[in-house]
Order: structure tokens, then sequence, then C-alpha cells
């Protein structure tokens, strides 16, 4: 039997006997550190839901502030 039939094998194995990832990541003895080393592109790829993306930095954010003063409506004696 060659790799592809092993693979296909498997594949069909898992499909038809786990619907829960966790028994699955457990049943092929992965670890969080494994999963990172074998899916980067994927965590890559949703980092939007780990984390809210925000393209400004601090350095646009200031240049569209005005200059205080020290002085205005909002300014104290």
């Amino acid at each position: 039997m060659n790799y592809n039939d092993k693979l296909w094998q498997v594949k069909q194995f898992i499909e038809e006997n786990f619907d829960d990832p966790v028994e699955l990541t457990i049943a092929l003895g992965l670890s969080v550190d494994d999963l990172v080393l074998l899916l980067p592109d994927v965590l890559v790829a949703n980092y939007h839901k780990f984390f809210q993306t925000n393209d400004d930095t601090e350095d646009e954010l200031e240049e569209d502030e005005p200059p205080d003063f020290g002085t205005g409506e909002d300014w104290e004696e």
C-alpha cells in the first residue's frame, strides 16, 4: 500500500469516526506546538479572529489630531 492509499484510508476513517476536533487532536497525539508548526499559514490567515486589526500607527494618529496649544474651550486657568 502506498502513501496516497494510506492517506485516503486515514482520511476516510477520521471523517467517519471523529466529529470533535479535541478528540481527533488527542487521537493523533498532537500538541498546540505541533499545530503551530504544521499550520502556520492557517494561523496567520485567521489572525483577525484573535486580534483586532488596526492599520493606523501612533504616528499617523498624532498627525490627524490638531496641535494642542493649551488654550481653547477645555482649557482651565
